[in-house]
C-alpha cells in the first residue's frame, strides 16, 4: 500500500498457521520500530501434519476466491504450497450529490498467489527451509466522486526469495535469515488532465539477520 502500510488481502487465509500478540518492546527480537507491541502473523509449513485444504467463498459484488494448499513431511524434509485467486467486480450502488441512485465504476480487481515453503533436516534439532512466494493484482482505480477515474488501473507484483537457518537444543536456539525482495507498481490513467499518466514504481529489499538464545543457567 502507498504510504508504508501492509495489505492484509494479499495474505491468503489458507496460509496462516496463528497470529501472536506480543504486548510491550520486542525489539530483540522483531526489530527496532517493536516499541509498543507486535502481531505476529505466522505462516503455514510442511513442518505441520500433512494434509490437503481447499477453501471457496462468494460475495456480494462479485466476489469470487478459491484456495488450494498442500503439506507433507518426511523424517529429512517438508514442504507447502497454495495457490490462491480472488475476484471482484466492486460496483456497489451509492446516492450521487444530487440525490440520484449511482454506481461505482472501475472497482473491480483480481488477484493470485502462490506460496511454498520447502524444509531439510541436516540433524534432528536443525532445519533448512527455502521460501518462495509471487503475488499479482491487478485493480481499477475509480477516484475521488468529483473527478472520477473509469479508465485508471494499478497492477501490483511482489516475489520473495528467503533462506532459513533454525537449530535448538537444551542449552541454546539459533537462528538465521537471507531475505530477498522485488516489488513493482505500475499506475495508468489515460484520462488524466492535463496529460495521461503512466508511472513505473519498482523496488528491491535485501537483508540479513540472526540471534542467539544462550541461558545463563
Amino acid at each position: 500500500l502507498q504510504g508504508g502500510g501492509v495489505d492484509l488481502a494479499r495474505l491468503p487465509v489458507i496460509n496462516i498457521e496463528r497470529v501472536e500478540v506480543s504486548r510491550g518492546g520486542a525489539s530483540s527480537r522483531f526489530g527496532s520500530n517493536a516499541l509498543g507491541g507486535v502481531i505476529n502473523i505466522v505462516t503455514k509449513s510442511g513442518e505441520n501434519a500433512p494434509g490437503f485444504s481447499s477453501l471457496a467463498e462468494m460475495g456480494s459484488f462479485g466476489v469470487r476466491r478459491g484456495s488450494l494448499s498442500l503439506s507433507t513431511r518426511s523424517a529429512r524434509s517438508d514442504y507447502f504450497v497454495s495457490f490462491d485467486r480472488s475476484y471482484s467486480r466492486g460496483d456497489f450502488s451509492f446516492v450521487g450529490p444530487d440525490g440520484s441512485p449511482q454506481r461505482r465504476e472501475n472497482g473491480q480487481g483480481s488477484s493470485h498467489s502462490f506460496f511454498s515453503v520447502f524444509g531439510y533436516y541436516p540433524a534432528p534439532s536443525q532445519r533448512l527451509s527455502l521460501t518462495l512466494q509471487d503475488d499479482y493484482s491487478l485493480a481499477g482505480v475509480p477516484g475521488p466522486l468529483q473527478f472520477p477515474s473509469p479508465n485508471a488501473s494499478q497492477e501490483d507484483v511482489r516475489r520473495v526469495v528467503s533462506v532459513n537457518y533454525e537449530e535448538s537444543s537444551s542449552a541454546r536456539r539459533l537462528r538465521a535469515t537471507l531475505y530477498h525482495q522485488q516489488a513493482k507498481r505500475l499506475y495508468s490513467d489515460p484520462d488524466a488532465f492535463p496529460a495521461p499518466i503512466n508511472s513505473d514504481h519498482r523496488n528491491e529489499v535485501d537483508s540479513a539477520d540472526a540471534s542467539l538464545l544462550w541461558p545463563l543457567t
